[in-house]
């Protein structure tokens, strides 16, 4: 028997899930990591972004919406990997004057499922409706793609004709 084949549509929607999971885990374990902070400034930055962060659950519930799906986590273990090692910091640190540079994360964490949007769906959240998984997958494709001024010939079709008959 034939099994169906996959669609990139299918993959946006298994990705989609995946970040749905890894949002909903980021806000069960802010409050936990706020709490645990030594210093007003660290609490502060976790309270914004857990505010951040249950806006970006509003959206792809809004995301969800559109393509027709409803709005699931699939277990990610990127997100269960962070969560437990900020556990295990705030066990290992706790009280301890290091505590807050073990909670702060290096900028690659923070970015992790924007990132995975991006990467794998370059063409595909465009067309999804939603206009800021769109302009965010905009502004990493213009980051990344190489700046190449335009030939002189191909900013103007009638110069290389001009060019030819001399």
């Amino acid at each position: 028997m034939a099994t169906k084949p996959k669609l990139l549509s299918d993959l946006f929607h298994e990705t989609l899930k995946d970040i749905y999971f890894a949002e909903n885990k980021i806000i069960k374990t802010l409050p936990k990591m706020a709490k645990a902070a030594q210093s007003k400034d660290l609490q502060k930055a976790f309270a914004k972004h857990l505010r951040e962060t249950e806006g970006q659950v509003k959206r792809l519930n809004q995301v969800f919406k559109i393509i027709g799906k409803p709005p699931r986590g699939k277990t990610c273990a990127a997100i269960n990997g962070i969560t437990e090692e900020g556990a295990e910091i705030m066990k290992d640190f706790k009280g301890m004057p290091a505590l807050d540079a073990g909670l702060s994360p290096p900028p690659r964490r923070s970015s992790i499922t924007r990132s995975r949007v991006t990467a794998r769906f370059a063409h595909g959240p465009r067309n999804s409706g939603c206009p800021t998984l769109r302009n965010c997958c905009r502004r990493r494709l213009m980051k990344r793609r190489p700046r190449i001024p335009p030939s002189p010939s191909s900013r103007n079709p009638l110069s290389t004709l001009k060019q030819n008959r001399n």
